[in-house]
């Protein structure tokens, strides 16, 4: 456990309550995520370092860049929502929401609190200050690096097995909603229409957000349309267009069994997706890339169940 105790305009910031922000976070559950967390580091760190002091000021300003974990909130608590029948696979994807940004903070957080034990109530500096530890993997020792590399840890950036992630999931997302927009006219099933509802609300947004996110680094953005033409390599689990024909050309229960099995395999390819990136060395390592792909990979996984249990329903009810 960190802690510290130092004076500063006459303000008190005391072991206790840093030591509560940190213990959150590092405790040997992680009962709090970094998600949740990242807001009370940033304001601690204001309150303990010294703008005056540059070092320690990029340090600071390395440790506001984790508030852009707080801009997802939104997203987290639909994605909350869609794991609450799971609470299993809601800790799983939370341990691992919090891995990466965890390392950050876990890095950063002994140089923010050796500057302010060195501080005294009139404000002199001590120059010699304890290494700064990063954790290793798990099964692999931590090493001892200085405060410029400990700076490059906040500042990961986006490679090219994210570009390919995003683009090519556009295109994923995209087929989903011309599935779901057939269903309207050829299902006559009120609880088939909630499905397709759902799932063409969830995935209109995320499309959006990756055209945002890829128009934001300057990459080629996709219409999404790009499959249709001749050529195109399809992404894992997409439809050829002889399933969208058959797809197209059924009704009644023969179209909701098609499309359940269609949306299931679909779903699955996206899986491969996320697979794939998360497999990949240096992919993910942006805070909302590796947010968004936990996303898919949780709904996705949760509407996998769904879609199967439906599935099961329907060919019960017309076996009789």
């Amino acid at each position: 456990m960190y802690c510290c105790r130092t004076v500063r305009n006459g303000s008190n910031v005391g072991s206790a309550g840093f030591g509560a922000d940190v213990g959150g976070i590092v405790g040997p559950h992680a009962q709090t995520t970094v998600r949740n967390a990242a807001p009370a580091i940033t304001r601690r760190c204001i309150n303990i370092v010294d703008a005056n002091d540059v070092p320690l000021a990029r340090l600071l300003r390395a440790c506001v860049t984790l508030d852009t974990i707080h801009s997802m909130k939104a997203r987290g608590a639909k994605r909350m929502n869609s794991l609450r029948a799971n609470p299993e696979r809601r800790s799983a994807a939370r341990v691992r929401w919090a891995h990466i940004d965890l390392m950050r903070v876990v890095a950063l957080l002994p140089a923010l609190v050796s500057f302010a034990a060195c501080r005294t109530a009139g404000g002199t500096a001590v120059e010699a200050r304890p290494p700064i530890v990063q954790p290793g993997a798990p099964g692999e020792p931590t090493r001892v690096i200085g405060a410029e590399q400990a700076i490059d840890l906040s500042q990961v950036q986006y490679i090219g097995a994210d570009i390919k992630f995003m683009q090519g999931m556009i295109g994923h997302h995209t087929q989903a909603i011309e599935m779901t927009d057939l269903l309207r006219t050829r299902s006559g099933s009120d609880v088939m229409k909630k499905l397709a509802l759902r799932i063409e609300l969830s995935q209109v947004d995320e499309i959006k957000m990756m055209q945002r996110w890829l128009a934001d680094r300057g990459q080629q953005v996709p219409t999404g349309r790009e499959h249709h033409t001749h050529g195109v390599a399809l992404m894992p689990g997409m439809l050829t267009p002889d399933d969208m024909a058959r797809l197209e050309a059924a009704k009644g229960v023969e179209f909701d069994r098609l499309f359940l099995e269609y949306m299931i395999r679909h779903h699955e390819g996206a899986l491969t997706m996320v697979k794939d990136l998360f497999a990949s060395p240096g992919a993910a390592q942006e805070s909302e890339v590796f947010a968004f792909a936990s996303d898919v990979e949780a709904d996705q996984t949760a509407e996998i169940d769904r879609m199967g249990a439906m599935l099961n329903t329907l060919m019960k009810e017309h076996q009789r």
